[in-house]
């Protein structure tokens, strides 16, 4: 998903820091500050739960937890239900 260019945010590496030491953070902020932005580049595997084809496929089968390296990234939009 990095497909774009990514702009550092001053959160980088403090955000950095904590993955080393907890396995999930919730990045909560204003729309369009790029929270989503930030959160893709640190991550293997994004789930769009606001996709309704995606959303699906987890409903079918959820993820099991991840240990390790491999993170995973879900966000959600307010269409979701």
């Amino acid at each position: 998903m990095r497909d774009t260019m990514y702009f550092p945010r001053v959160v980088d590496s403090e955000l950095n820091e904590l993955l080393l030491h907890v396995p999930a953070v919730l990045i909560d902020g204003a729309k369009g500050v790029g929270k989503t932005a930030t959160a893709e580049q640190r991550v293997s595997t994004v789930i769009r739960l606001y996709d309704p084809a995606e959303r699906a496929v987890i409903a079918a089968a959820p993820p099991k937890p991840l240990s390790g390296p491999d993170q995973f990234f879900s966000t959600s939009g307010s269409d979701c239900p």
